[in-house]
């Protein structure tokens, strides 16, 4: 199955209700001229920018076996075809190793992005927080370990990020968080 990820930009963007500078201005590029090569597939966005975009417009980004890791682009695990469209054509990401942890997936409180029953990969050596990145973690008081987007705000707490609207965020001081590991990729089932 062909993707053409401009009209999926585009569709994303339009649907979050965000003009290209919009998009443009939280992606940190210079303009919406960026944004409309995107749209155009005059450009392809890197794998950070794809993942970005899902993010905050609040969107999924299917396709057949999809497999997103760190500093991955189409180039590292996809075909680009003439026309800018992209098929899968590896199973594996090559900077998945065989060490890092790999879990299902237990519920739906990061759909849309990461549906229950998608593969994560953990890399339980990466416990450092970053910022606006997800994490395999538990808190004192939680019975199991979950998957959640961690924010630093504004008072110097964490933003504990579910991105289904249905469940509950957090706001938990950051010693009181244990990082079990950085989901480094994930992938999403048909």
């Amino acid at each position: 199955m062909d993707f053409n990820v401009g009209e999926w930009v585009k569709t994303a963007r339009k649907n979050a209700g965000l003009t290209q500078e919009d998009l443009a201005l939280y992606l940190g590029l210079s303009g919406k001229a960026s944004i409309s090569a995107y749209e155009t597939g005059k450009q392809i966005p890197p794998l950070d920018k794809i993942i970005e975009i899902a993010n905050y417009c609040n969107t999924a980004f299917h396709y057949p076996v999809q497999y997103i890791a760190k500093g991955a682009t189409f180039g590292d695990n996809a075909t680009i075809q003439g026309n800018h469209n992209f098929s899968v054509t590896q199973t594996i990401v090559n900077t998945i190793k065989n060490e890092n942890t790999h879990i299902i997936m237990p519920d739906n409180s990061m759909s849309p992005i990461i549906p229950q029953g998608s593969e994560l990969w953990i890399d339980e050596q990466e416990t450092k927080i970053y910022d606006n990145k997800t994490y395999w973690l538990t808190w004192q008081g939680r019975p199991a370990p979950i998957a959640r987007c961690l924010v630093f705000n504004p008072n110097g707490l964490l933003d504990v990020i579910a991105h289904n609207k249905d469940v509950s965020n957090h706001t938990i001081q950051p010693d009181k968080i244990q990082i079990l590991g950085r989901v480094i990729a994930w992938k999403v089932l048909d």
